[in-house]
């Protein structure tokens, strides 16, 4: 996921060139929690029906809104001598109500006895934890309880409270940990976009670009040109004139395209150039825009004609945007170790 921003750290002007920054937002990372030994318990904490231990066949879960649970073999055994536990995971993104759930052969009986106890291991303190009893043929039959983490990093046992639950059929227990909050953020990316949008908008002419392009899988850096009555003529219709494209998935290749109602997105009137050390260096990135042909040229070299006519949209103002995109369907895949990186513009001219 990719935002634009106006912060220093994504746009700015530095040693009297303007730079733009893809940055990696990043995450924390998951959130891995464990839980073991569910059982109903009398008010004294003693064990009267033992539910689940998870060291024989283990139950299959159901996993949703970005949680995931999974038996696998106890990480710490301070505290918690079981083979085996259940590892809880709220994946990054995941909503505060991330669960999972499975099902047992024999119903938790609550007739007499109505605790459960569950030991947990949480990385954090005060993490609520909920346990769900349901009817998996009636999931309008259900009760739930909470208890909250007391120690980080370690196991303890915890004792959920069911006295107001009903006399139902409870063979179906969901879990949620950190109940209330959600996962940790999504891995994402912060960039900027500037365009002249009401302030330079023009019709025809030589427009030259200097930069040095940023690097990485998954960069997508353009300079470009929108119609300007694209508010009332949604693109495609409106038209578009890629000055420069680069995508890091495709190192030194620069593509120039324009985008109309008759070819646009795949169907764009495209070529492409290789320019050894875009990255490294500094281009000028040209377009000569005619009522006849638009020409797309890096350093003086065109390299790419397309013609114009009264039937294109290519004959009315159409205003500039600068932009460092991330991913998406020409930007391809994000190289998983990119943190950040940035294009550098010397100067936009426009001749006429």
């Amino acid at each position: 996921m990719q935002s634009y921003t106006d912060a220093t750290e994504n746009v700015r002007v530095a040693n009297d060139v303007l730079q733009i920054t893809a940055r990696a937002t990043g995450s924390t990372g998951a959130e891995v929690y464990y839980f073991d030994d569910v059982a109903v318990a009398d008010d004294a904490g003693t064990v009267t029906q033992t539910v689940s231990d998870f060291e024989g066949t283990a139950p299959e879960f159901t996993d949703f809104e970005g949680a995931s649970a999974t038996v696998v073999t106890n990480p710490d055994t301070n505290g918690n001598a079981s083979g085996n536990v259940v590892q809880f995971t709220k994946n990054p993104g995941a909503a505060f109500f991330a669960g999972s759930f499975y099902e047992v052969s024999t119903p938790i009986d609550l007739s007499v006895n109505k605790n459960i106890k569950l030991k947990t291991w949480s990385p954090k303190i005060g993490a609520v934890v909920r346990v769900k009893l349901e009817n998996a043929a009636n999931t309008d039959e259900f009760y739930e309880a909470d208890a909250t983490t007391t120690v980080n990093n370690a196991w303890e046992e915890l004792t959920f409270y069911f006295s107001a639950a009903g006399n139902f059929n409870y063979n179906r227990i969901v879990v949620f940990f950190d109940f209330g909050e959600e996962g940790p953020a999504a891995s994402g990316y912060t960039s900027a976009r500037i365009k002249t949008e009401g302030l330079q908008e023009f019709t025809y002419g030589r427009v030259a670009a200097r930069a040095k392009l940023p690097t990485g899988g998954g960069t997508w850096p353009a300079i470009w040109m929108l119609g300007a009555d694209y508010q009332t003529n949604p693109w495609p219709a409106a038209g578009e004139i890629d000055i420069m494209e680069h995508v890091g998935n495709q190192q030194d290749i620069i593509f120039g395209s324009t985008h109309d109602q008759n070819n646009s997105a795949g169907n764009a009137r495209t070529g492409s150039t290789l320019v050894p050390g875009v990255s490294d260096d500094f281009h000028i990135y040209e377009v000569e825009w005619t009522s006849t042909e638009i020409q797309f040229a890096v350093d003086g070299v065109v390299y790419h004609t397309v013609s114009n006519d009264g039937s294109l949209p290519f004959n009315k103002d159409f205003f500039l945007i600068l932009n460092v995109a991330m991913g998406g369907t020409f930007g391809g895949e994000v190289d998983a170790e990119f943190t950040e990186s940035t294009m550098e513009v010397d100067y936009i001219r426009v001749y006429q």
